[in-house]
């Protein structure tokens, strides 16, 4: 099983560099990307032992929140194909939005309010979902189409 990193790489200049260093990774977002703003947007990472990104988001630096972690055996074009049909959100006015889910100050209370008819587009091909959250970790599960949350300490992904 596969773990991969959702980095919001907006949450800190450093992140952008450190993902582009990782061997298996690709932005959430589709198409050309203006390059005064990529250093800005959500990457997933595949999170390989003895990366410097697995190493970060498996650190004390979880708790900064810098991005969300999940677990899959389908190979990283395909989680991020599924997940990118959740970049976008519908207001009430009907405006859309983009859907900041990789912050984990979103995730966590979008998902455990989430409607359970949408949660299947969110597990799908994706068993588990990490997110640092007060001091500790928060890892979600689809069990039986029901949302499961444990509380992990200390506070790292994975």
């Amino acid at each position: 099983m596969a773990l991969y990193g959702l980095v919001d790489c907006a949450a800190d200049p450093g992140l952008y560099p450190m993902v582009c260093r990782a061997p298996a990774r690709q932005s959430l977002f589709a198409g050309v990307i203006d390059p005064d703003l990529v250093g800005a947007t959500p990457h997933i990472v595949r999170l390989d032992d003895g990366e410097e990104i697995t190493r970060l988001l498996q650190g004390p630096d979880w708790a900064r929140n810098l991005g969300i972690v999940c677990a899959s055996d389908a190979p990283l074009g395909a989680v991020r194909r599924q997940l990118r049909y959740n970049l976008q959100a519908r207001l009430p006015n009907a405006q859309v939005v983009l859907f900041r889910f990789y912050d984990p100050r979103v995730w966590v209370p979008y998902i455990e309010n989430c409607d359970p008819g949408a949660l299947p587009g969110w597990f799908g091909q994706i068993t588990d979902y990490w997110a640092p959250h007060q001091g500790r970790t928060l890892r979600y599960r689809l069990h039986e189409g029901a949302l499961m949350r444990q509380a992990l300490q200390p506070a790292r992904a994975g």
